[in-house]
């Protein structure tokens, strides 16, 4: 009888840990990304309140889309926090969204472009989404008041739903 007692004792403790590492996980998902994914020059020093604004405004909305998605999500080459003087260097205009005068701006790749589509859409706080289908990124950021989501096409940008 003792033993039954024990073994149900240790059952429902285990469970109650399992439990209770589920609903930690939705409060606090594991951190799937670095800083440095989302600088250009990772050399550089960078302002403090654009590192702010990364972790605010990309990495908390990005690890639980990365989570639930469960595919690594790779930050796009020359995306994330791009300075004014790298954006004039590289002939562009410096008013960039990547260039965090706001929210900032992200794109992002990974295995499961769909997938990670459907969740940004869905789950992301982002207000603008542009699908480059041709280029394999998508680009998030906080532009405008709602969520507008664009592709780029071969005739140029067109509203998703009337792609």
């Amino acid at each position: 009888m003792k033993f039954n007692v024990i073994k149900f004792l240790v059952k429902a403790k285990n469970s109650l840990k399992i439990s209770y590492f589920k609903g930690m996980l939705e409060l606090f998902p594991p951190n799937y990304f670095h800083i440095k994914e989302f600088l250009i020059e990772p050399n550089k020093a960078v302002p403090l309140d654009i590192m702010e604004k990364i972790v605010r405004y990309h990495l908390i909305p990005l690890n639980p889309i990365r989570h639930e998605l469960g595919l690594p999500i790779a930050i796009s080459q020359n995306s994330g926090y791009r300075s004014k003087a790298w954006e004039i260097k590289h002939k562009r205009s410096g008013n960039s969204e990547h260039t965090f005068q706001d929210m900032g701006a992200v794109d992002l790749t990974c295995a499961n472009m769909n997938a990670l589509f459907q969740l940004l859409k869905n789950e992301s706080p982002y207000r603008r989404i542009c699908i480059y289908k041709e280029k394999n990124f998508i680009h998030c950021d906080y532009k405008g008041n709602e969520k507008k989501i664009f592709i780029n096409t071969a005739t140029g940008w067109a509203n998703y739903d009337q792609a």
